[in-house]
């Protein structure tokens, strides 16, 4: 059975990524491809290479990534002069003819785009655990995959046929990469922020406004992606550019707290990528609390949670001077990701979501794709 995942990559990532390899760009597709996975951007998500394991032939496409995705539209015959990024995916579609695609950003690829295409996947599965932009049409959607209970609700709201329960997966060759990397950060944080990051925001400056901060006893990294330019004085001195990839594990191995602070909109539950980034490579976390968390990991034991910015400062506070505590709990965790969490054991659910799906779909009449053959609601 054919596996196609379409992800999308941030445009930072993208340049930066390409920066620090010249005449990568230049190169055959699938080259591109296999250093993008090597480098293991937003590798929680990467479950085509995991498929194959199971009795799948996958494919792996970065569907916004202009240099790779031009590459397979060189290679494959579309001799329009600069094709669209959509145009490019539809070709794809049509050529590696998926009996499953998943969408892991549906946001970024719209599932409309199915109307256009010649080939009609068995099952079609998207991704999403973040704000959902007005005007979503994901009536193309036959199994929809969230972390987050209100977007699963959302997803059925705007047309997908089926919601179910599904979290990110820690690939253990990361950790296996990052393990010489040496603790010389007391507290780091990897992220956004923004205006859906208010919680994270206040935490984040109740931790510079610390005394051990502020006297400089503490090494605090504050490694930023988004609107850095309005944050407070008293937080620049502990910013630092956004990293990614394999530079965020290994600044991730190389801490001893890492600081984990959910966007606004999770609402108490605790599902991000960070929880497993962290626990996967062997650090400690120390996380938000929310009411789920320990379906996950369990609090005081695999990981630590707080719950105000004045609990986060006391928690840091006795975490970074019980070192063998710290080191106790940081071990267990990863154990636990790796032996739960792991994106064999995630793909392996994953596997059984789509069987369960694919007899329901089948049922359905072809009425769905009627609009390809009369050429309406295209995009």
């Amino acid at each position: 059975m054919k596996f196609l995942q379409v992800m999308s990559f941030y445009r930072g990532y993208q340049d930066a990524f390409y920066a620090a390899r010249p005449g990568l760009a230049e190169r055959p597709f699938d080259e591109q491809i296999a250093e993008l996975l090597k480098d293991g951007f937003s590798a929680t998500h990467h479950f085509a290479p995991a498929m194959r394991a199971l009795g799948y032939e996958p494919y792996f496409v970065v569907g916004d990534c202009r240099r790779a995705q031009e590459a397979w539209a060189r290679r494959n015959g579309m001799t329009e002069e600069r094709p669209s990024l959509n145009d490019i995916v539809i070709g794809q579609i049509n050529a590696l003819r998926p009996d499953v695609l998943l969408i892991s950003d549906p946001t970024a690829l719209d599932p409309r785009i199915l109307r256009r295409c010649d080939w009609r996947p068995q099952l079609v599965a998207a991704w999403r655990a973040a704000p959902i932009p007005d005007g979503a049409d994901w009536s193309n959607v036959d199994l929809f995959l969230s972390s987050h209970t209100g977007c699963q609700a959302e997803a059925l709201r705007l047309g997908a046929r089926h919601a179910e329960q599904f979290r990110p997966g820690f690939p253990a060759w990361i950790a296996e990469a990052v393990i010489g990397e040496e603790k010389s950060i007391d507290v780091l944080f990897s992220g956004h922020v923004g205006p859906l990051h208010k919680r994270r925001l206040d935490c984040l400056l109740a931790l510079c406004r610390a005394p051990e901060a502020r006297e400089g006893r503490w090494n605090i990294q504050l490694l930023l992606q988004g609107d850095t330019a309005s944050l407070p004085a008293e937080m620049t001195s502990f910013v630092g550019p956004g990293v990614w990839g394999m530079e965020m594990y290994r600044a991730t191995k190389r801490s001893r707290i890492v600081l984990n602070v959910h966007i606004d909109m999770a609402g108490g539950e605790s599902q991000n990528m960070r929880m497993y980034e962290t626990t996967g490579v062997g650090t400690f976390l120390l996380t938000d609390h929310g009411d789920n968390v320990g379906t996950m990991f369990e609090p005081g034991v695999e990981l630590a949670t707080f719950g105000d910015p004045e609990d986060m400062v006391a928690a840091i506070r006795h975490f970074l001077a019980a070192a063998d505590e710290r080191e106790a709990i940081a071990r267990r965790g990863q154990e636990r990701c790796l032996r739960q969490h792991g994106i064999a054991a995630r793909a392996a659910d994953l596997d059984q979501l789509i069987r369960a799906r694919l007899d329901v779909v089948r049922s359905f009449s072809d009425a769905r794709w009627c609009t390809h053959s009369s050429g309406q609601g295209k995009l």
